[in-house]
């Protein structure tokens, strides 16, 4: 059910529900107050049968049962009504209904009912004899009168004492009037109260958090209750709080990456650019004054241009990285021949270092797989610049080996440098993290080498580790799925 068809409901369900319990509580004990009554005067009132007057709907109940006797009686064997004992008996009975009886005959009250007083004062009001009357309320006595004629010139009365018998009936008015508002104002309060929490209460929870987040405070938490109406809407906000706080330590974290970055350029690009200068102006001077330091001076000063040149690939690198803009010409190719160009190359770049270079292949066959050769290659060549920045043995070596394990064909590179520590090992492939040994190394680095390897990886759809051992050595490992044909 939609948010808008709730919300309706809910408000029809405020304003009927109260109604609706209060009236039939009002109903239920309206029933148990005329039970009571129909009990005690032998009556029959029901809620469908009352119209007009309940007093007046009750008189007629209260006097039926007599009065349909006194008829008989009056037009069957009128002489009863002037028989002293059959009126006593008569109007004992019509006593326990507020009731008593009168009979008049020529003009004279030949039976005062029980009370002679009380029949001399009733007497002038008394209507005459061939009156058509039925129920004849008079308000000087506070009762209703019934006559019936018989014989010549005689009369019955009915007298009904309303004084005594509308109390009842106002009480059961009342008692049923307080039962409808309470009843109302109990169901509206729980209606109110129902319709807070399922609605205005979230609400308001989701106002204060609107105002917390503008503030820049996204450290707290939105939860959605068990038959919240708003769930759905309570749970999608906190989804995106959770989001625009993971975003914002991100943006924060990038932040601190962004200057470290700098921090470590600018250091990096300070060591080649004065060595540079320096052999420069030691060119101009004249300090190399023999062709062979001007030969030495201008190849560190080839050497320092490279490094620069590496620094900025590596910041090239990293903001392509950033964006995902890395560009990739993937193609199937022969892994076992390109690694065997890759050492032939690597071998070569050795020769004029001191750095002792051993390569093997273990694959016999062919190995397809489906890779950018060039960004292959910026993994091996960060991984061995890697390994020859940390050397730190009198004897250095790198080892490179290729071999097949399953479906995956892995390349492997080792060196025996500082190696890293195990603390560290864990972290190496993230972006601008350097480990100890490395911020102590006159070498510097931009620390994202080995980031920018597991990102080209994860796009190849493979993976790359690393294990070491401090002052051993440390190797690489990186793996890519062979392809296979579909069949």
């Amino acid at each position: 059910m939609k948010l808008r068809q709730k919300l309706l409901l809910s408000l029809l369900l405020a304003v009927f529900l109260p109604m609706i319990l209060g009236g039939l509580g009002s109903l239920a004990v309206m029933q148990r107050q005329l039970q009571q009554i129909n009990s005690t005067y032998h009556t029959h009132l029901s809620i469908g049968g009352v119209s007009g007057s309940m007093t007046d709907q009750f008189m007629k109940e209260v006097a039926s049962d007599f009065e349909q006797e006194i008829r008989d009686t009056a037009e069957m064997c009128n002489w009863k009504l002037l028989d002293q004992t059959y009126c006593d008996e008569l109007n004992a009975r019509m006593g326990n209904k507020y009731s008593y009886l009168l009979v008049r005959n020529q003009g004279e009250i030949t039976y005062p009912g029980d009370n002679e007083a009380l029949a001399a004062a009733v007497k002038p009001y008394l209507p005459k004899y061939g009156s058509k009357t039925d129920h004849v309320w008079v308000p000087e006595l506070g009762a209703y009168l019934w006559q019936y004629d018989f014989g010549a010139a005689g009369s019955v009365f009915a007298v009904i004492e309303v004084e005594q018998i509308e109390p009842k009936m106002r009480s059961c008015v009342i008692q049923t009037f307080c039962i409808f508002v309470i009843l109302s104002v109990f169901s509206a309060i729980i209606t109110t109260f129902v319709i807070y929490n399922s609605y205005y209460r979230p609400l308001l929870e989701l106002e204060e958090a609107c105002k917390r987040i503008a503030d820049g405070d996204l450290n707290f938490t939105i939860t959605s209750r068990k038959g919240d109406d708003l769930k759905e809407l309570t749970d999608s906000f906190e989804v995106m709080r959770a989001k625009l706080k993971e975003s914002m330590e991100k943006q924060v974290e990038d932040d601190k990456q962004n200057r470290e970055l700098i921090s470590n350029i600018s250091h990096d690009l300070k060591t080649p650019i004065t060595s540079i200068k320096g052999y420069v102006e030691g060119l101009m001077e004249g300090v190399a004054n023999t062709p062979e330091k001007q030969d030495l001076y201008l190849h560190t000063i080839y050497s320092k241009a490279n490094d620069l040149n590496r620094l900025i690939d590596e910041l090239t690198y990293y903001s392509r990285i950033s964006t995902n803009r890395i560009p990739y010409t993937f193609s199937k190719m022969d892994m076992v021949a390109y690694y065997e160009d890759c050492a032939v190359e690597l071998e070569m770049d050795f020769e004029a270092s001191e750095i002792e270079f051993h390569h093997d292949s273990l694959c016999k066959e062919a190995v397809i797989v489906v890779a950018d050769p060039i960004q292959l290659r910026k993994v091996i060549n960060n991984i061995i610049g890697n390994a020859i920045k940390y050397m730190d043995k009198a004897e250095q070596k790198v080892e490179m080996c290729l071999y097949r394990e399953g479906d995956e064909v892995i390349i492997r590179i080792g060196d025996n440098g500082k190696g890293i520590a195990q603390k560290d090992l864990g972290h190496i492939f993230e972006r601008f993290y350097r480990t100890d040994s490395a911020r102590t190394s006159s070498k510097g680095g931009s620390g994202i080498g080995l980031a920018i390897c597991k990102k080209i990886m994860d796009d190849h759809g493979g993976r790359i580790w690393a294990e070491s051992r401090e002052g051993e050595g440390t190797t690489f490992y990186f793996a890519l799925k062979v392809f296979k044909e579909e069949s």
